[in-house]
């Protein structure tokens, strides 16, 4: 189960997809979202529409919680920090959002809708619990952390909109290199553009 603490309002997460990052958890309240990491000390990675006395609090909630629960904690100070990520910017600080998903009817991937109006199409290949199940067990999802992440209680399976963007992107740069159809493709550095987003009439 991704939700590994409800407190003081406060839900605290993991997502299926984030196994290889290093130990974090994310938190959700009303429209505030924050990720923490966890190790080699405790910060925030990004937190956004939380009062200063209840990062505090998200602080000390953690720093209360066994390492064998949330893993180990130590202390640092409390600044409010902006998403550096494009993705999560576009997601935390923009607002994007899941509203709803369609599975494909051989259930090899999801049909993402967002709030932006735009759809994404989503693989399954990396979520067989998903990819076997029925269309509807797959229908029997819920929309968790202010809409920016689906949950499957049934299948034990949760997974971010962060998650699925990255897996869109990442398929989407193969293709490109492994395509010569589309010719060359050159890939910069560059420092992330401000992103912006429309919202459908």
């Amino acid at each position: 189960m991704p939700k590994l603490l409800q407190k003081n309002g406060f839900s605290f997460y993991f997502w299926s997809e984030e196994g290889n990052e290093p130990p974090h958890v994310h938190v959700s309240k009303g429209e505030g979202l924050a990720k923490w990491w966890l190790t080699p000390t405790l910060r925030a990675e990004y937190s956004n529409g939380f009062k200063k006395s209840e990062q505090r609090q998200i602080k000390e909630l953690i720093e209360e919680q066994p390492s064998s629960k949330l893993g180990k904690s130590t202390s640092t100070h409390m600044d409010d920090v902006r998403a550096t990520d494009p993705l999560d910017r576009l997601i935390i600080e923009e607002g994007l959002r899941i509203k709803g998903i369609q599975p494909v009817p051989d259930g090899s991937a999801l049909v993402l809708k967002l709030t932006n109006g735009a759809t994404v199409f989503a693989p399954l290949d990396d979520v067989p619990q998903l990819a076997k199940a029925s269309k509807k067990d797959r229908l029997a999802y819920k929309l968790i952390a202010s809409g920016t992440a689906i949950g499957w209680e049934k299948l034990d399976v949760h997974l971010s909109l962060k998650g699925f963007l990255t897996s869109v992107v990442r398929s989407e740069v193969i293709r490109r290199l492994t395509e010569p159809t589309h010719g060359p493709f050159v890939a910069q550095a560059r420092k992330p553009a401000p992103v912006r987003t429309r919202k459908k009439n």
